[in-house]
């Protein structure tokens, strides 16, 4: 069980009504990004053997951000959460869904028993991100095997905090102090962590545990679990930073510190995807399959809140068949704005694919969003 809680507001809250992209699409030619990060998602039936899993993944992967190194990052995220010690994403992700058998694609031939199915549910978001400074992410992989399945099951979650100093992840210990947190009962922090529970509650309480901190713009987040008599639960609570400024570390400071100068790398993004060589030059651009319909579905996009002010880039392959794959988002503005743009890259009508000679060609476009 888990409960949400949030202190103090700390951010604005703004509403954006049907929006206008800043700009329809562009050609996006090969160039180096200083922030690359790629979204992927999906949602697969696999089979092995009588066996049948659900496998959904929502994989936002840091290529690089803000011309910083980040594959230690990178090797936490497929170890959590694609059960993999490879760094890179397409091996990865290849190996993961490979442990679950081959992907149905044809129409079978009896409804297959629902006690052999397993359910898995693999996932690593942005949870807060101060450019120069650190991002953090949160990595949860589940797997919920039914009576007859073969699969064993695993339920893990982390909160990753990524230096982008020090190009290192930071444990809960780098963070906190927690030996002056079990050792300080009635400290004002203990105190403010546990006036969220009911009477009932404060009553049987066991236990109190930090499981992870992190800077969350200007406030601190902390991942806490509580004990009781009777069983526990899971809570995420925001709180001012002067509240749990005596129990943060000298590394956790440090996080909040402007950008220091290091060596810059850069990234770019594949100019073939499967056994296409991307085309930057068609003789006809991707267009709109049903221009009416394609307008009725950007006015319909709104965002009811999000944190930031600026232009969310993001770039994408218009496919042979009109659909844009290989997201990307290339100039952030928040975690919350960023995902809720490729949002709406990913869900637009299919397009006419891009033309050359007279055959359908794969191009790259960027679409931007501006947020005020």
């Amino acid at each position: 069980m888990n409960k949400y809680i949030s202190f103090c507001l700390g951010c604005v809250i703004m509403v954006l009504l049907p929006l206008t992209p800043l700009h329809a699409q562009v050609i996006e030619s090969p160039r180096s990004y200083a922030y690359l990060v790629r979204y992927d998602k999906s949602h697969t039936l696999m089979r092995q053997g009588r066996d049948f899993n659900v496998v959904d993944m929502d994989i936002e992967w840091p290529v690089v951000i803000d011309s910083t190194k980040v594959t230690p990052l990178q090797q936490q995220i497929a170890a959590t959460v694609l059960m993999s010690d490879n760094a890179d994403y397409d091996t990865s992700k290849h190996s993961f869904l490979a442990r679950f058998g081959t992907p149905v694609t044809e129409k079978l031939d009896s409804l297959p028993d629902d006690r052999h199915f397993c359910y898995v549910d693999a996932s690593a978001k942005i949870k807060s991100y101060s450019p120069g400074r650190y991002i953090v992410y949160q990595l949860d992989c589940k797997v919920l095997p039914q009576p007859l399945s073969a699969q064993q099951a695993d339920d893990k979650h982390l909160v990753c905090v990524y230096d982008l100093h020090t190009q290192k992840i930071c444990s809960l210990a780098d963070l906190m102090k927690t030996y002056q947190l079990q050792s300080s009962g009635d400290s004002p922090l203990i105190s403010l962590l546990t006036s969220v529970l009911s009477d009932d509650e404060y009553n049987s309480l066991q236990s109190v545990e930090v499981q992870s901190v992190w800077p969350e713009d200007s406030l601190v987040g902390m991942r806490v679990r509580y004990g009781f008599d009777n069983g526990g639960y899971t809570s995420e609570l925001k709180m001012r930073y002067d509240y749990a400024k005596p129990v943060l570390t000298k590394n956790f400071r440090n996080l909040l510190k402007p950008s220091a100068v290091h060596q810059p790398v850069y990234a770019t993004l594949p100019q073939i995807l499967g056994k296409d060589t991307l085309c930057y030059a068609p003789d006809v651009m991707p267009t709109e399959k049903d221009k009416e319909l394609a307008r009725r579905y950007m006015a319909a996009q709104t965002i009811s809140s999000y944190q930031g002010a600026g232009t969310v880039l993001v770039s994408y392959v218009v496919d042979g068949d009109g659909r844009p794959t290989d997201l990307a988002v290339i100039n952030p503005v928040s975690p919350s704005a960023d995902r809720w743009a490729v949002s709406v890259v990913r869900g637009m009508p299919p397009l006419k694919p891009a033309m050359k000679a007279g055959k359908a060609v794969l191009t790259r476009l960027v679409r931007g969003f501006r947020f005020q």
